[in-house]
Order: structure tokens, then C-alpha cells, then sequence
């Protein structure tokens, strides 16, 4: 199982030379700033007001032999609002001189993210710090460890998610293990009622949330979550909108671990084409349409045998059910 890394690093540490016996900053800081602090200070977007605090804890500084921690590159973002003294108060008798606790400090400005501590994402310690790190991440959204084989196509926050949800993560339980491809990820988000420009987990699943599936959209009778992408694949008025709990688009298709291509959520059944085994699943002799069998015989367009659609010019095809059928079309 995968070991996620240390508990936070937050900057201001303490170290023996900067505190006097009050615990008060001793550092003279009347002193010229390094130059390498306000590079750092230009590296991070850090604020100006936050140099004083870089003057000592930039990368790489040593004092008395000793190097003082940084906050690493990838860090809580300051700005005109929030600065270091946002969140810590030298004269604190936390260890990381936080003026509050983890997660009450980190719900003054992240109210909305309260709702996670009622689902399975709030009961890792309750504290946020079991995902994010706020100084010296390892990902985007400050994640705490990242998936190391992550395509560089993906957005990262994918690899956010996929350092739990792997075979050797915390969440080995719900992991992509299908030889089929999954939902694909990076490609363009065609919605604004989503978010992201591309699309990634957290297009779909707000992991702050506690609700079904952790769905920014439900699913459940009319597919609204795949319609708002999918927006030509209305089944409604169609003999195949088999409208049940999980919606229609799911009696056929599913996001994750499909068992054959297209996202095909049932087991594929007999024929010699791509459409052709997964109409089969339904339509044969013991299926609820045995009555729909046919034979597929036609010159109209030809189907790309890896897509399921129909070829675009310069991609190979062959005759199959989708040549004449529209499985998506209520007409």
C-alpha cells in the first residue's frame, strides 16, 4: 500500500536561533533581504508583505549550520487578502505556529468544503491535511501524493485521485481495472456546467462532497450528469431509454470498468463486429429482444471498428448494426 508522505510542512517551523525565550522572532530583519529570497519570494507569486518570513525561509538558506525549511515550490498561494500571517502567529504554542487547528484554520476561508467531513473523503483523521498539503505539494491542488504513472495528456489532478484509487492505494476498492478504456480525460470539456477546460475526475465527482457517488450532477432516472455532455444522446421517446435507478445512459454504458468497448456496461454477446456484440447482448434468442434479430447487409456508411461510430474519412470501417441503426435516434 502506498505511504503517503509526512504530515504538512508549514513554514515558520521553529528553529533555536530565530526565537528568543518568548518564542517571539528574534531575526534581525533589518538586515538587506537576500537576493535569493525574493527570487524564491518571485518563484512562489509569494506577497510582498511575506518577504520578511522568505528573508529567512527561502530555499536552501542555513543559519548557525543549520538549513532552514522552505515551503517548497508548490504552496498555498498568497495574495493582496492572505498572506503568512493569515494563517500563522509566531507567539502560537502550536509546533507549526498555526493559529488554529487543522481543520478549523483551513474552514475559516473553505466553508463550503465543510460537507466532506459527513463522506468517506472526511473520515481520513478528519483533518484536511490527510489530502492536501498546504506548503511543499506534490501536485496540483496541493495534493499531498500524486499517482507516479499518470499520462502527461491528463489533467493533474487525475493523479490526485489515482494515488488512492489504485490496486496498491487506500481506495484499492474502487479502482480502473478494466482491460477497456475508461471515460477518457484531457480531452475538451464541451460544457460550462462542469468544470475544467479539459475533462478530468473532478469534472464529474466533487470529492468534497458526501452524496451518491460524489456526483456534481445526479445520475439517477434521466442521466442529467451524461446529457450535459452528451447532449445529442437524448433518449427520450426511444424503445431503448431504460430509464431505471442510475438513469438510461447507464442500463448500457458505464464511466468505469466497462465490460467491452464504448463503455459497454454489459457482458457482450455473440456477432463478428463491435456494435454487433454489444446489440447482442440484448438482442438474441434469450434476451428481452429476441424479436429485433436481423441481418446486417448494407452499403450505407461503415463503422470504425474501435470507436463503434462511423469512420471518418481516412479511418477503415466495416459494415455493422450501427450502419443503418442509431441506437441513440427515438424516430
Amino acid at each position: 500500500m502506498r505511504k503517503f508522505l509526512p504530515a504538512v510542512l508549514m513554514f515558520l517551523v521553529s528553529f533555536t536561533p530565530a526565537f528568543g525565550k518568548e518564542k517571539k522572532c528574534t531575526t534581525d530583519l533589518k538586515r538587506p533581504v537576500p537576493q535569493e529570497a525574493r527570487d524564491y519570494a518571485k518563484l512562489i507569486n509569494a506577497n510582498d508583505s511575506d518577504i520578511p518570513c522568505l528573508s529567512c525561509h527561502f530555499a536552501g538558506n542555513i543559519i548557525d549550520g543549520k538549513e532552514v525549511k522552505d515551503i517548497g515550490v508548490l504552496t498555498h498561494p498568497t495574495g493582496k487578502k492572505l498572506k503568512c500571517i493569515t494563517c500563522h502567529d509566531v507567539n502560537s504554542k502550536n509546533r507549526y505556529f498555526l493559529k488554529k487547528e487543522d481543520p478549523e484554520l483551513c474552514l475559516d476561508c473553505h466553508k463550503d468544503k465543510a460537507v466532506v467531513f459527513k463522506g468517506s473523503h472526511g473520515k481520513l483523521g478528519r483533518k484536511c491535511s490527510g489530502c492536501h498539503s498546504v506548503h511543499n505539494a506534490q501536485g496540483g491542488y496541493l495534493s499531498k501524493v500524486v499517482y507516479g504513472e499518470i499520462s502527461p495528456m491528463e489533467p493533474p489532478v487525475d493523479g490526485f485521485c489515482l494515488a488512492c484509487h489504485d490496486p496498491e492505494g487506500m481506495a484499492e476498492h474502487k479502482v480502473l481495472q478494466s482491460i477497456y478504456n475508461e471515460h477518457p480525460l484531457g480531452v475538451k470539456n464541451p460544457t460550462t456546467r462542469l468544470p475544467g477546460k479539459r475533462i478530468s475526475c473532478v469534472t464529474c465527482h466533487d470529492p468534497h462532497t458526501y452524496k451518491g457517488e460524489l456526483l456534481r450532477i445526479p445520475v439517477k432516472k434521466n442521466s442529467e450528469l451524461c446529457l450535459a455532455c452528451h447532449s445529442d444522446k437524448n433518449l427520450k421517446g426511444s424503445p431503448h431509454n431504460l430509464s431505471n435507478d442510475k438513469g438510461a445512459c447507464l442500463a448500457c454504458h458505464t464511466p468505469h470498468n466497462p465490460e467491452y468497448k464504448v463503455l459497454w456496461s454489459k457482458k457482450p454477446g455473440k456477432g463478428k463486429t463491435i456494435n454487433e456484440k454489444m446489440c447482442s447482448s440484448c438482442h438474441n434468442t434469450a434476451a428481452c429482444s429476441k424479436k429485433l434479430q436481423t441481418t446486417v447487409d448494407s452499403k450505407l456508411p461503415l463503422i470504425n471498428q474501435m470507436t463503434g461510430h462511423p469512420a471518418k474519412n481516412g479511418e477503415s470501417g466495416i459494415v455493422d448494426c450501427v450502419t443503418c441503426h442509431d441506437p441513440h435516434n427515438g424516430k
